[in-house]
Formats: C-alpha cells, structure tokens, sequence
C-alpha cells in the first residue's frame, strides 16, 4: 500500500509539525493498521470534492537571506510550510 509506505518513510528523530502535533513515531509505528483508515479519508473527501477546513491551513514562514545590497522584498529564497 502506498499509503504505508509513505508512513514508513517518516524521520521518527524529527519533532511533530503541523496543526495535528501527531510525533512522526507514532505514524511509523502505527502504519499498517492507519493506513486503511486513512486511505478512506482521503477517497471520501475526493470522491465528494470536499476538503476539511483544517487541511486548508498551514504555517509559512519566510526564510529571509543574509543583508544585502537587496530590498527586504527580494531577500526571501525559500519559504519553510509546517
């Protein structure tokens, strides 16, 4: 199952992220028997073009280069999404 895969893949060394604060751990550990649910979830939701509103937020935070001859508006490289 792809779903599963996916969950095993997980760095368990990293801190948990995101609106859920779920520790990677626990995802790993727990795999084989979310996955199913899981994937259920994710088909209903396609399925009934409906997406939770908590899946609709996430933490950007501008990731800014060191001072330079650049305006504040063109320091920002990259941005980090927890």
């Amino acid at each position: 199952m792809i779903l599963s895969t996916g969950l095993k893949k997980l760095n368990v060394n990293k801190s948990p992220t995101g609106l859920d604060m779920i520790h990677p751990r626990i995802l790993y550990e727990t795999a084989e028997q979310i996955a199913y649910p899981l994937k259920l979830i994710f088909e209903s939701s396609f399925y009934n073009k409906c997406i939770p509103s908590e899946w609709k937020y996430a933490n950007i935070t501008p990731i800014y280069k060191q001072e330079g001859w650049l305006s504040p508006t063109k320091r920002a490289s990259a941005v980090k999404i927890n």
